[in-house]
């Protein structure tokens, strides 16, 4: 499910570049006797200025347990030991760095609540194709800013499954109070600023707000190749 590419049917396209290190990692990590390695998946930095913008969002309370852990690697450039407790993930590692985390907490629950009075807004994010991170974009732009999907995107990046969902890039919806989309003409902060030029991209194709997608099974990778992540894995490992 991770893998490169710009093509994603629920999985984490990477570009064939970026998923070059991971396989690098993976293949040295078991060549040196390791059987696994971890791998976290956060929704954000967790950064305190990220948790001010998302505070109303309903998985927050998950996301701050999943921060305990991402501040523990910041601190300690480690992974932490991992378990589950109560539902709940719990970290457990170094006793000082553990002491560390715990006033990390402290001082960004108080530069959340800060954000908060001073008016960073609560928003969700609306993605056309889930989340893409800038590097597409920026691997995509042609000199005039507008988006390049034709032949030489394909050769450098393989498949884009909606070059028009990467175009138009996620929406930041404002919400009230209650956790409930704002009223008023404020309420949807489109990224306009890292759209293409003239609403279009190279190909000509007019840029517009695309429908989530649909699910689809996970258990086949993305590129649509029929094989499984196991079985590619093997591919490039041995059996």
């Amino acid at each position: 499910m991770v893998h490169g590419s710009c093509s994603s049917s629920g999985c984490f396209a990477m570009t064939d570049e970026a998923i070059s290190e991971v396989y690098a990692l993976a293949r040295d990590s078991f060549a040196s006797g390791q059987r696994s390695f971890q791998f976290q998946s956060f929704p954000f930095r967790m950064t305190a200025e990220n948790l001010a913008k998302h505070r109303l969002d309903p998985n927050i309370a998950f996301w701050r347990n999943l921060k305990e852990g991402s501040d523990y690697f910041e601190l300690a450039k480690q992974e932490p030991q991992v378990s589950v407790a109560n539902q709940q993930y719990a970290f457990s590692g170094d006793a000082s760095v553990m002491m560390a985390v715990a006033q990390k907490r402290l001082n960004d629950d108080h530069q959340v609540a800060d954000l908060a009075a001073n008016g960073v807004q609560p928003i969700k994010l609306v993605y056309g194709d889930g989340g893409q991170d800038a590097s597409f974009r920026q691997a995509l732009s042609g000199e005039d800013g507008s988006l390049a999907v034709g032949a030489s995107a394909h050769n450098r990046l393989g498949d884009i499954s909606r070059p028009e969902a990467l175009a138009a890039g996620p929406q930041e919806v404002v919400l009230a109070a209650n956790g409930k989309p704002r009223q008023g003409p404020s309420s949807t902060l489109a990224y306009t600023s890292q759209g293409p030029r003239n609403g279009q991209i190279a190909t000509g194709e007019p840029i517009r707000q695309a429908a989530p997608a649909a699910p689809v099974p996970t258990a086949q990778a993305a590129r649509g190749d029929g094989r499984s992540v196991l079985e590619r894995f093997r591919g490039l490992f041995g059996s």
